[in-house]
């Protein structure tokens, strides 16, 4: 969205540059428009509604003789001047989520692992699966309850390759963690891979509504639109029949599960 404000007050100076002011006064203030509902909060507030209204409430995890719990990276950056590799900020409410839910888990005395899905398509060296075990560990987690999903480096691969993982280590209670403004689209697409979840969502965003223009409102107004073109790209890859579609649930016998 910023991109495209900067897009339009580019357009205004190359209009005012040829004399054409009457198109170009329409231009700026079609831009300012723009960006004042972008960046206001009204807006804004208004797409993470309509996005995040589902999973208000936490969803209630019904834990089963075996259980998975899969946890959506949500980025990882390079600290600077070194090749140490961490979450990104926003991905740390995701991993505290997953060790929530693992304990209560293990409190049932069922089987539970957690897998990390993500691999490094920011090149960083490292992938996010990799990291956020790490972190895992770090919080308690046995290292042999972490199964790592590397490959992927976006949703629809995320759910494709977990449920590759989860046929192979016969689970098939699956709770999904991620964002409640990522949830949508990732429910989505694990169901269209056959992978039945429990939405169990680990954080959320809010606007901050007034008439003051807010660079946090723009970024989530970004955000926001990103998602709903997702989604929007999500039916139309269907329409087409480029998504691939499984359509088998995860189905295995419990005596392959170690």
């Amino acid at each position: 969205m910023l991109n495209l404000c900067i897009f339009f007050f580019l357009i205004v100076s190359y209009l005012f540059l040829i004399a054409k002011r009457c198109f170009g006064i329409t231009a700026l203030v079609l831009a300012l428009f723009v960006y004042w509902m972008s960046s206001s909060g009204v807006f804004t507030q208004w797409l993470a509604q309509s996005l995040q209204s589902s999973y208000r409430q936490p969803t209630g995890i019904q834990w089963q003789n075996s259980n998975a719990i899969v946890l959506l990276g949500a980025g990882e950056e390079k600290l600077p001047g070194t090749d140490q590799v961490e979450p990104l900020s926003i991905a740390y409410a995701r991993i505290f989520e997953a060790v929530k839910l693992y304990e209560n888990c293990k409190s049932s005395q069922r089987i539970c692992k957690i897998i990390t899905s993500g691999g490094d398509p920011l090149n960083t060296g490292k992938t996010e699966a990799d990291v956020y075990a790490q972190k895992l560990i770090m919080l308690g987690v046995n290292p042999q309850d972490i199964l790592l999903e590397s490959n992927s480096k976006n949703t629809y691969q995320n759910a494709l390759f977990t449920k590759q993982l989860l046929q192979q280590v016969c689970l098939a209670n699956v709770a999904l963690v991620t964002s409640a403004w990522h949830m949508r689209r990732a429910v989505l697409f694990f169901h269209q891979a056959g992978v039945l979840v429990s939405p169990a969502v680990s954080d959320y965003f809010v606007a901050k509504a007034g008439i003051i223009p807010s660079s946090y409102n723009l970024i989530l107004t970004d955000l926001m639109l990103h998602e709903y073109l997702g989604i929007v790209q999500f039916h139309l890859y269907n329409f087409m029949g480029w998504n691939k579609v499984v359509s088998a649930a995860v189905k295995c016998e419990l005596k392959n599960i170690s």
